[in-house]
């Protein structure tokens, strides 16, 4: 959680600029994720690439900033495709939540 500490280190300005949410949603975020990560990881398994608080950094830079996937991996010292799963898997696990599903077309159709 190196990545994630040092981002939440930030003023709260700048950590919404950064990351494009605010802390208590980011924290919110990470605790879903981190429950669903456990729930997976009941029985063990091979330690993963990825921190869940890295998957959660990547997938909102890969969001807000249209990164490619590529660039993110060589900043986190990994494949293209742990990158790819990884921002796969926090946007279901995210949606499945509830509370942070993004509004569907008829939303933007409205304005």
């Amino acid at each position: 959680m190196e990545r994630v500490e040092r981002k939440l280190k930030l003023s709260d300005a700048k950590f919404k600029r950064r990351i494009g949410t605010t802390k208590p949603v980011f924290q919110a975020m990470l605790e879903v994720l981190q429950a669903a990560y456990n729930k997976l990881h009941e029985l063990g398994g091979a330690p993963p690439d990825l921190t869940v608080g890295d998957k959660l950094l990547i997938t909102l830079k890969y969001l807000r900033e249209y990164t490619t996937m590529e660039s993110i991996a060589d900043d986190y010292d990994c494949s293209k495709s742990s990158v790819h799963r990884s921002i796969r898997w926090v946007e279901n696990t995210l949606a499945a939540d509830g509370r942070f599903q993004l509004p569907g077309k008829e939303a933007l159709k409205k304005k």
